[in-house]
């Protein structure tokens, strides 16, 4: 049995009277867990197979017939092997629940992890989305039916949209804890709860979702009252039977890509299913530009409304009862082929709003968060419906039916065109002219609606200066990085044409040197043979002396006439001759 009380982690007591809609379902679960007598929290003892996951969930299902349901937990007692909480919080459907894995791994529950911060839906594979959860954080879950989506928060902050889809009814919130002596206490509606709930429903409100809060166990009558206004249908995605054949519209329906090949002009053009709310005093909705044509680096897409009268090969605003602010030229057009200058262009990445003020029956648009101004005062017959147009190959907006918050803050412009309650009868006709409707308005709040309208005509004139300083930064820019782009091919060419020159006068020189000596090894060869030649012929006629004189000595005497002195001076004579000859023959072998 878990010691730890509910009553003694929440900060205040119990608004309502503990029942079991606001206790958890002990049933099924596995061993090794603790309640506390209350059953609102739980705790782990120790550790279990399956990577020690086990899930519970609440007695009750969510009530179907409400708007918005609820409900949070706070992480009592960390486990013993992890410094974060190894919980997870969010809901599952239908009458199979798993308890041996945490919420979000299997079909039908989506949850939200405190290990990681992330959030899984009816699969393993997680996606980053907030902190993880620590001892003392206070983690809320909660179900808006008019978006369809879900949502968290951490500590009384919002965490904005984790899922925008809801499954069927019946709908359970459901937790799991994994650490061994890690403990949740679980809130179901018994104590206040740490988010601002009706702070979000009262947002919801003033944007024209009329929104009822429930709690578990509370039955159609007690919350649908007289005094609650039923549940209006809103545009909530595009409609592929009023769309052309050359568009593709994604699987949720907020989407559209055009895919080339379209006839006339290309426009291709798609609208909702569902028209505009009439009974709110704005309606408002957003588009962003994802991708644009490569052949531009603009968008010729269009937004605005139609009536039920619509060609999906035309764009918004070319035929009867449609009016429409185009992106090729920033034109708006009303119910006519040609339009007239409204704003400028739009660009990759541009979120353009189109708005319906119901008070001073007009159409107005706003660019990037900033009001651009009235573009209509005039509304085409109703229903109208938002509609939207691509032309080129490659274009791709996404829309924002108020799934996702908008760029634009539409809660403070609607506030200001927020109806004055009155006692008579005439507060909740369409009588009273618009000039009256301002007086009321400049006597109940202080402001005055036409220096407002100019304020942001102004802002819109200001935003559009801005934007053509910014082309035009971007046109000097890309002129300069274009001059400095030349100048650079022309000093590259330059030292292409020096370096090349040098490698020519390189080789002349090179061929002149070689040329040079070729020149000088062929005279030095040509003096050689010369001196060659030279030597012997000198040589020759050397030998020819020799000879000569050989012979002349060589002549015997009368030796009967000679003494014997002469005899022997004639035989030294000869050795000399000899010994001469000798090295003479020695000096020509060499």
């Amino acid at each position: 049995m878990c010691d730890i009380q509910a009553i003694d982690v929440f900060e205040h007591g119990p608004i309502v009277e503990e029942r079991d809609e606001y206790k958890l379902d002990t049933g099924g679960l596995q061993r090794g867990f603790n309640f506390n007598p209350d059953r609102m929290v739980i705790q782990r003892n120790r550790m279990h197979y399956n990577h020690g996951f086990a899930a519970v969930r609440a007695m009750k299902s969510c009530p179907d017939v409400t708007d918005i349901f609820y409900f949070e937990m706070k992480i009592a007692k960390l486990g013993a092997s992890h410094p974060y909480c190894t919980c997870s919080i969010g809901i599952s459907s239908g009458p199979i629940f798993t308890l041996h894995k945490p919420v979000g791994w299997c079909k039908g529950t989506f949850g939200y992890h405190g290990d990681d911060g992330k959030i899984f839906e009816q699969t393993g594979r997680g996606v980053q989305y907030g902190p993880i959860m620590k001892e003392g954080d206070v983690v809320g879950c909660g179900l808006n039916f008019i978006q369809k989506t879900i949502f968290f928060t951490h500590n009384g902050r919002m965490l904005g949209n984790a899922f925008h889809v809801i499954p069927d009814h019946p709908i359970y919130p459901s937790f799991s804890v994994r650490d061994k002596g890690e403990a949740i206490a679980v809130n179901l509606g018994c104590f206040p709860f740490r988010f601002d709930i009706d702070s979000y429903t009262s947002t919801l409100e003033r944007r024209g979702l009329p929104s009822v809060f429930g709690r578990i166990g509370q039955q159609a009558d007690r919350i649908h009252d007289e005094e609650v206004r039923p549940k209006p249908s809103w545009p909530s995605k595009l409609s592929k039977r009023e769309s052309s054949t050359f568009c593709v519209i994604g699987h949720d329906g907020l989407t559209v890509e055009h895919m080339g090949n379209a006839p006339d002009r290309g426009f291709c053009a798609v609208r909702t299913s569902t028209p505009c709310p009439t009974d709110v005093t704005v309606y408002y909705f957003e588009m962003s530009i994802t991708a644009v044509s490569d052949a531009h680096e603009h968008c010729e897409c269009s937004i605005g409304l139609s009536s039920s009268q619509f060609d999906t090969t035309h764009p918004v605003g070319w035929d009867r009862g449609t009016y429409g602010y185009h992106g090729d030229d920033g034109h708006k057009f009303g119910e006519r082929g040609f339009g007239e200058p409204y704003a400028n262009r739009m660009l990759k990445g541009d979120v353009i709003g189109c708005g319906v003020n119901f008070s001073t029956q007009e159409i107005f648009y706003t660019k990037n968060g900033e009001f651009i101004g009235p573009a209509f005062d005039v509304l085409p017959d109703s229903p109208f419906y938002p509609s939207f147009s691509v032309r080129l190959k490659g274009e791709k907006i996404t829309i924002n039916f108020g799934r996702s918050p908008f760029r634009f803050n539409i809660d403070e412009y609607a506030s200001i065109f927020k109806p004055v309650e009155s006692d008579s009868t005439s507060s909740s006709s369409a009588s009273g002219t618009e000039e009256s409707f301002v007086e009321e308005e400049s006597e109940n709040r202080g402001m005055n609606l036409s220096g407002l309208f100019a304020h942001m005509r102004a802002m819109g004139e200001e935003m559009n200066r801005q934007e053509e300083e910014r082309r035009r930064s971007e046109v000097e820019r890309k002129r300069r990085e274009e001059e400095e782009r030349r100048r650079s091919e022309e000093e590259n060419r330059r030292r292409r044409n020096e370096v090349e020159n040098r490698r020519r006068e390189e080789e002349a020189r090179r061929r002149i040197e070689e040329e040079r000596t070729r020149r000088e090894e062929e005279g030095r060869r040509i003096r050689e043979e010369r001196e060659k030649d030279r030597k012997m012929a000198e040589m020759s006629k050397t030998i020819d002396e020799l000879k000569a004189k050989l012979e002349s000595a060589l002549v015997m005497p009368d030796l009967n006439t000679v003494s014997d002195e002469e005899l022997k001076a004639i035989f030294e004579r000869g050795e000399k001759v000899k010994r001469k000859m000798r090295m003479e023959n020695k000096c020509l072998r060499v």
